[in-house]
């Protein structure tokens, strides 16, 4: 090959580099969207929706010894709020991407507990009449079902928002 050729060939030679360059920079910004993206929509509402659920499920039960222990029945509205409360950020975690099954699980498992819980808050308070050693059995084994269920998820979460996390510092690396 000439030299005449050889210097017409850098700017092509060039251009070729360029443009693999340029490629492989849109691949690996791609992927940085992507997994912050997937953080935005998946992994932080998730881990957000775990800890209200922990702390809302916390403030029903509350509500609900603090109704017995004081002898208030109005405050028993109080629970029925908080567990409305629960309920809607269950159906929240529901519509995140691929939590549909998580939620409809939790809201089961919280349905199974508020039940009974509801149930022998009202037989103390002699609102209504029952065996409320049955009640809180019930109330118990649903209430430890819930939390480990519950626990499990969070737990996810938080690996799911880890991992996100260092993808996308992988990605922001190479």
């Amino acid at each position: 090959m000439s030299i005449k050729r050889r210097i017409w060939a850098l700017p092509v030679i060039s251009a070729i580099i360029f443009g693999l360059g340029a490629g492989a920079s849109v691949i690996i910004a791609n992927g940085a969207l992507v997994s912050i993206t997937a953080t935005e929509t998946v992994d932080y509402p998730l881990m957000d929706a775990s800890k209200a659920l922990s702390l809302d499920i916390g403030a029903v039960t509350s509500a609900l010894t603090d109704a017995v222990t004081e002898g208030d029945k109005a405050r028993i509205e109080q629970a029925n709020t908080q567990a409305d409360k629960v309920r809607a950020t269950i159906d929240r975690l529901g519509k995140i991407p691929g939590q549909a099954g998580a939620g409809a699980r939790l809201r089961q498992e919280f349905d199974a507990y508020y039940a009974p819980a509801l149930s022998s808050a009202r037989i103390m308070l002699e609102v209504e009449q029952g065996d409320p050693q049955a009640a809180i059995g019930k109330m118990q084994a649903a209430l430890a079902a819930l939390n480990a269920d519950l626990a499990k998820t969070a737990d996810s979460a938080q690996r799911q928002f880890a991992a996100g996390i260092s993808a996308r510092t992988a990605c922001a690396a190479a």
